[in-house]
């Protein structure tokens, strides 16, 4: 026998999971919100858009029941949807309301998108640059690519890396930084050698940035790991880190002063590359960002901006005080450009923020279902300058307005996962997943390009 006091037995329902705040459908997807309710015995549910009860019909069911299924939506499908739960006693609850946005189908083909033959190869491409009129890419397995124009790709020399992550060049030499706290250079990426920097002592982790100016050169990565060297790159030392086993994320540096920023709200400055110190006084408000993750930190606009998780904006001067932004709505930022006029945010979903001014932030969807994409970076170029985005499942889009509209160029299979786009010398280049390169002059045009063979 199980006893209720009045109380509970007289309480109205409580919804303890509402419907997806909003969702994002192209025509002809499904939709499908759902709602749980304690206190909801014998309890009847009662579906509405625009605040009109839904009824079951052929592209909707489940109107009274705790999920509703949207079979095929249509532009006319767009409203806010919410749901009243009312249980035996006649008391009721009504869910927060979700947005349903709905936008065109997109085309059967991308005429502006060119595939080529399978690139022969294996292994991710993390990292890229532009240097000495020739393309550089590295990767898993200590992989190395170049091209002297984006179209034709040679194998280089190798490195005995796990996975090169990131690459800068310094005027000669090429160094690279990646797993297991090793750092490599040489001045031929085609022929190498590569050889090793020495280091006072192992690195157990790896590096994910990797940063330079003038003689003073900056690696970062996990586990607390900060190199650096003031010699040009020819010695490398482990500097104390003022957070303890703290994952950076992204180093950056403006005017000699090196700023990384990485998990729960991590933020290190040093003025030389020596010394590290933690900032304290981060704003809570309108978000705690004492525990956010930070996943990109740039030098822009003559300013430091970070983004990262739930919205996450901020910028400083001198890297010392920074000035939290308009929380954008629990947005996840995976990084940040400025075209000259505005910033740039991507998301890891079909989600664009532009800001000119770092107060006021627009918010721009791409014409796709959210859960089918994950954006990881951005880049900018051209003139007029182009944004192009790319992502996972081969995603690659592209705006000639400064992000206020966004037009896909192409789909490569769903397979390919796209983490690196760079401009330089007047042509785009994205590199990703199973080695695939692609290029295009104008954002609108890509080829895909052998990279060589035997890696």
């Amino acid at each position: 026998v199980i006893l209720r006091s009045s109380a509970e037995v007289n309480a109205p329902p409580v919804i303890h999971t509402a419907p997806a705040s909003a969702t994002f459908a192209e025509a002809g997807r499904p939709v499908t919100l759902a709602v749980g309710a304690n206190n909801a015995l014998q309890a009847v549910y009662q579906w509405r858009k625009n605040g009109t009860p839904l009824s079951d019909g052929s592209n909707v069911t489940g109107a009274t029941t705790p999920t509703l299924q949207l079979h095929a939506v249509a532009a006319s499908d767009a409203g806010t949807y919410d749901v009243v739960v009312t249980n035996s006693h006649s008391l009721s609850a009504t869910s927060t309301a979700a947005a349903v946005f709905v936008s065109p189908a997109p085309a059967d083909s991308f005429p502006h998108f060119a595939v080529r033959s399978p690139v022969p190869g294996t292994g991710t491409l993390y990292g890229i640059i532009h240097a000495q009129n020739r393309f550089v890419a590295v990767g898993n397995g200590g992989r190395v690519v170049t091209s002297a124009n984006g179209q034709t790709w040679t194998p280089g020399a190798e490195m005995p890396f796990e996975r090169a992550r990131a690459i800068v060049f310094n005027g000669t030499d090429y160094f690279v930084a990646g797993s297991s706290g090793r750092i490599y250079v040489t001045a031929s990426p085609e022929n190498g050698p590569w050889t090793q920097r020495a280091t006072s002592q192992p690195a157990p982790g790896w590096f994910s940035g990797l940063a330079y100016s003038g003689s003073n050169y900056v690696a970062v990565g996990d586990s607390g790991l900060i190199f650096s060297s003031t010699d040009g790159g020819v010695t490398w030392a482990a500097r104390p880190s003022p957070v303890a086993g703290a994952r950076y994320r992204s180093v950056a540096v403006k005017d000699g002063r090196f700023i990384a920023v990485g998990n729960a709200g991590v933020v290190v400055p040093s003025p030389a590359a020596l010394t590290w110190t933690q900032v304290t006084g981060l704003p809570v408000t309108p978000a705690n960002y004492t525990t956010q993750t930070f996943n990109a930190v740039v030098a822009a606009n003559n300013k430091f901006v970070i983004a990262g998780s739930s919205g996450a904006v901020l910028s400083s001067d001198t890297g010392l005080t920074w000035t939290a932004h308009a929380n954008t709505g629990g947005t996840y930022f995976q990084g940040v450009v400025h075209d000259g006029t505005r910033y740039v945010f991507v998301t890891g979903h079909s989600l664009v923020v532009r800001s000119t001014d770092l107060a006021t932030f627009t918010n721009h969807f791409l014409p796709t279902a959210l859960s089918s994409l994950s954006l990881n970076a951005i880049a900018v170029g051209g003139s007029p300058a182009q944004l192009v985005l790319v992502g996972h499942g081969g995603e690659i889009w592209r705006s000639s307005d400064g992000g206020d509209t966004w037009t896909p160029q192409g789909n490569q299979g769903g397979t390919y996962r796209f983490g690196t786009v760079r401009y330089y010398d007047d042509e785009f280049i994205a590199v990703g997943s199973g080695g695939n390169v692609l290029v295009s002059p104008d954002a609108r045009t890509w080829r895909r390009v052998p990279v060589g063979t035997g890696h």
